[in-house]
């Protein structure tokens, strides 16, 4: 599952901020994966600097998401909206261990 918006000004994407979050030990990922893509994807597209998302499902018991961002400071405006749904949208008792936060400036 993805979505992304569309390359910056004159057809150019820009530099990016990415954050890789990874679940382990994921309870029902296809619960998860529903939820997120119904009620989590609408949440965070609407954050300031917000450029795209991704879900990844390993086939095993661990999701991986990667939320890309115009700069580093819309990604830390951000930094909260993810474990607030988590906690708030019950989907916690399915994500048993905290996310491997990987953040970083996109390169190539």
């Amino acid at each position: 599952m993805h979505w992304m918006l569309g390359p910056g000004p004159l057809g150019v994407e820009i530099g990016m901020y990415i954050v890789i979050r990874r679940y382990t030990g994921v309870i029902k990922p296809q619960d998860v994966i529903s939820r997120v893509t119904k009620d989590f994807v609408p949440i965070i597209s609407k954050t300031e600097g917000f450029r795209g998302y991704h879900l990844i499902d390993t086939g095993t018991d661990v999701l991986a998401s990667v939320t890309m961002f115009m700069d580093k400071a819309a990604a830390d405006n951000s930094l909260l909206v993810p474990s607030n749904w988590i906690r708030d949208s019950g989907v916690a008792a399915l994500l048993p261990n905290l996310p491997q936060v990987t953040p970083g400036e996109d390169v190539a």
